[in-house]
């Protein structure tokens, strides 16, 4: 099971920071990680958003979970863009 150090950052992309620590502190959680990115979990979004053209915010969260347990500083641009959508 992929482990997270508590060294890895998120990419400042002007005024997210507020955002980068609420997604740091929301992706070190183990116990939600551990349900949100069970392989059931996974594929029951899967099918949902098959054939979307745009990502969902989770598969958007699942791949930055992916870069983070990769411990590099990664860019939470996909986020970044999905909340800006929000109206």
């Amino acid at each position: 099971r992929p482990t997270v150090s508590s060294g890895v950052g998120f990419r400042n992309l002007g005024n997210t920071c507020y955002m980068n620590a609420s997604l740091q502190a929301l992706l070190l959680l183990e116990r939600f990680c551990d349900e949100a990115f069970s392989a059931e979990m996974v594929a029951r979004v899967r099918s949902v958003s098959s054939g979307k053209s745009e990502p969902s915010f989770y598969e958007a969260l699942y791949e930055l979970r992916q870069e983070v347990t990769r411990n590099r500083i990664v860019s939470p641009l996909s986020i970044k863009n999905l909340v800006a959508t929000v109206n």
